[in-house]
């Protein structure tokens, strides 16, 4: 499991998984219709990534996302 304290290191690592994987940005706009604009600043790190986005993207990939609770009590 990773862990990941900024989006730049969350979508370096969909970077990663997304060219292991062999699939296109335009794969993942065909599934998630998130606009192949937005894809691309998303992936050069120009723009953060909204979690239902990052979400979709995940599912593409066939990735699961685990939220936990990290502030101290």
């Amino acid at each position: 499991m990773a862990n990941f304290d900024n989006s730049d290191d969350i979508i370096n690592f969909l970077k990663d998984i997304k060219d292991k994987k062999n699939i296109s940005q335009k794969e993942i706009y065909e599934v998630t219709k998130i606009s192949e604009d937005t894809l691309t600043r998303y992936f050069n790190n120009e723009t953060k990534v909204s979690l239902p986005n990052l979400l979709k993207i995940c599912k593409v990939l066939n990735i699961s996302v685990k939220l936990t609770e990290t502030r101290k009590k």
